[in-house]
């Protein structure tokens, strides 16, 4: 992992943070955490290089806010897909993310193709925004937003970037811009702070924001803490005097 600081092309001061993610279960575990992050009317804007991952990951995040794996598809071809999510209302986001948009901008090449894919009914034209629908808020990701007008997003300051970069078959480096408007976010601070890491009991990868971090489960640790306690842990070599 590594944190380095950098400037968005508006000329905001950005931290970007990177996580260097192994395998897939790596990756999924992140895409939870970043899950548990957005709120309704949030937009992620998704950038890499063809092969990189993007839609994986897409498919990643919609299924962990609620949404049928089958029905997720790279929308190349038809500009949008939308994806109805299924996360209940909690204290946090006082309203559910009820609906996905997914967005291929990759043959975008004016405005008049978003005109023609309904961009005016999927985002709020005076904040630009992810509009609601009536069972609750709706959050956008976005692949190539690059070639978006500018026009047609919030300010950059307000938008999560996420670049994916192959690093191996199954490896993936990920950088991530979190807007400093979301630093009152909890989910903020444990993504900042903590890595996905393997739990040593299950051998499954754990979301940095989940509860029983760094075990799978309650069950998990519980049984870690009985390993320690019955001494049923063996080292790899002599414990030194002072080690305990």
């Amino acid at each position: 992992m590594a944190d380095a600081a950098n400037i968005a092309s508006n000329g905001d001061p950005r931290a970007l943070l990177a996580r260097d993610l192994a395998s897939i279960g790596a990756t999924a575990a992140m895409a939870r955490a970043l899950a548990e992050l957005l709120r309704p009317a949030d937009t992620v804007l998704l950038r890499g290089d063809l092969g990189a991952g993007k839609t994986t990951l897409v498919r990643m995040l919609a299924t962990a806010l609620g949404a049928s794996e089958r029905d997720i598809a790279s929308p190349t071809f038809v500009l949008a897909h939308e994806y109805r999510a299924v996360r209940a209302s909690d204290a946090r986001t006082k309203s559910p993310i009820a609906r996905i948009i997914h967005i291929d901008a990759y043959r975008v090449t004016s405005s008049d193709d978003l005109e023609a894919a309904g961009w005016d009914q999927m985002f709020d034209a005076r904040t630009r925004t992810p509009t609601p629908i009536a069972s609750g808020g709706s959050i956008a990701i976005i692949e190539w937003p690059d070639r978006l007008p500018p026009e047609s997003l919030a300010p950059a300051e307000l938008l999560l970037a996420i670049t994916l970069e192959a690093s191996g078959e199954h490896a993936r480096r990920m950088t991530l811009s979190i807007p400093a408007a979301w630093s009152a976010r909890p989910e903020a601070a444990m993504i900042r702070d903590l890595p996905p890491i393997q739990c040593r009991t299950t051998g499954t990868w754990v979301a940095p924001t989940s509860e029983t971090y760094p075990f799978a489960s309650e069950r998990a640790r519980l049984a870690d803490l009985h390993g320690w306690l019955s001494e049923g842990y063996r080292t790899t070599r002599e414990i030194k005097e002072g080690e305990e």
